[in-house]
């Protein structure tokens, strides 16, 4: 319909232009016609066109049939009205032209609105859907890894890393209420409100903040895909919380966020490649 609206306008304009240069080559004509009268000529070609010149001077005549004679040869304004005519008919086709061009532009500025206002609408829509269809996830997973500090490890220090877990261990079930599961020579801990994660972000980062002989690799997953929390975990990311590209897309959905996300980079895990994003503390 679009195409077929701009071949209309291509169409009007044209029907214009040669309605306008068909005005001009009447004017010629009729020019040539008056030199005929005025000379007494006999130019039998011109006369093809005497049908149209006797009804356009006829019309003329009753505007201005006023004539007049210089040296000898007698002027009839009706010719010079008849040209007047013409050459108002080629203005006007020409200005019509111009509203053609006004024309087809507000029906292209129509068109963009219509087109602006539907794309609004539909992004609304699928605006909605989607805080929608994030807003159902909300459970999520962590694993926690922990090794000791460059510092902290020679044995002299003494330090035990199995205490170290049970100290951290027992500093986030205070924190957060939830208990965790001995998962792949780490730690799982299962949490079922998203919207809230800011409060086991503030535990975790004080974990990773403290001055404990360990260093933390956190991973975060929403949903129930444990797999791919796997994954992530697996890098082990030391010093870091680390997410996957659908969890940081899940917490730009959450009404509150006191935390910002960064992307770190794309690794390639076995056959797949994972872009890992990571939770920032606001500085």
């Amino acid at each position: 319909m679009h195409k077929l609206m701009l071949k209309f306008f291509d169409f009007i304009r044209s029907c214009l232009y040669f309605l306008r240069m068909l005005a001009v080559f009447f004017i010629l004509i009729l020019t040539l016609y008056w030199i005929e009268n005025l000379t007494h000529g006999n130019w039998e070609w011109i006369n093809f066109f005497s049908p149209f010149n006797d009804l356009l001077l006829a019309i003329s005549d009753r505007i201005c049939s006023y004539s007049f004679e210089i040296f000898g040869i007698t002027f009839e304004l009706k010719y010079l009205t008849a040209v007047i005519i013409l050459t108002i008919i080629s203005y006007i086709f020409k200005k019509l032209n111009y509203v053609a061009d006004f024309l087809e532009n507000t029906y292209l500025r129509i068109r963009m609105f219509l087109h602006k206002t539907e794309e609004f609408v539909v992004n609304k829509q699928l605006q909605a859907d989607a805080e929608t269809e994030q807003a159902r996830l909300t459970k999520y997973n962590i694993i926690i890894y922990t090794e000791l500090k460059r510092n902290f490890s020679k044995e002299k220090l003494n330090v035990n890393i199995d205490e170290q877990n049970k100290l951290m261990n027992d500093f986030i079930i205070e924190k957060t209420n939830t208990k965790p599961l001995n998962y792949r020579g780490g730690f799982l801990y299962q949490f079922y409100d998203f919207e809230k994660i800011d409060d086991t972000l503030d535990v975790m980062f004080k974990l990773i903040n403290s001055d404990a002989p360990i260093r933390y690799s956190i991973s975060i997953q929403v949903g129930n895909n444990i797999e791919q929390l796997e994954k992530i975990a697996d890098l082990k990311h030391y010093g870091s919380i680390t997410i996957a590209a659908d969890t940081c897309y899940r917490y730009s959905f959450n009404k509150k966020r006191k935390y910002t996300t960064a992307q770190i980079g794309l690794f390639q895990y076995k056959d797949d490649t994972l872009e890992l994003h990571e939770f920032k503390q606001n500085l």
